[in-house]
């Protein structure tokens, strides 16, 4: 075994790891060694194909927020808008959020548009 791999185990232990929800640098921080040491490893135990194939088969992490403008987030189950509103007779203003369900998608893309 070529000295900078000293730290890594072997493949039995390296597909556990995989299996188990670790990445590269996952790895390469437990093993505390540099990714691209872990990533060689990998290829010299013919390894490469099967990380793709685990990484693969795993579920895909949720999208995260997006927005489209200030005061609009688009989640995975809803948009929600941040409006001002006047508070009270001195003539103030409070910021509110306003969650849609996934239903008025469209009709929240309209008003947004200025199309109704």
């Amino acid at each position: 075994m070529a000295r900078h791999n000293q730290k890594l185990p072997d493949r039995e232990k390296l597909i556990e790891h995989l299996l188990a929800g670790m990445d590269r640098h996952t790895i390469a921080a437990r093993y505390q060694v540099q990714v691209g040491t872990v990533r060689q490893r990998f290829a010299n135990l013919d390894m490469i194909a099967i990380e793709r194939e685990i990484m693969l088969s795993r579920k895909p992490a949720p999208k995260p927020e997006t927005q489209l403008r200030p005061g609009t987030r688009i989640a995975a189950d809803r948009i929600v808008i941040t409006r001002a509103y006047s508070a009270g007779e001195l003539g103030g203003s409070i910021l509110r959020s306003i969650s849609l369900p996934r239903v008025s998608y469209h009709a929240a893309y309209l008003r947004e548009a200025g199309r109704c």
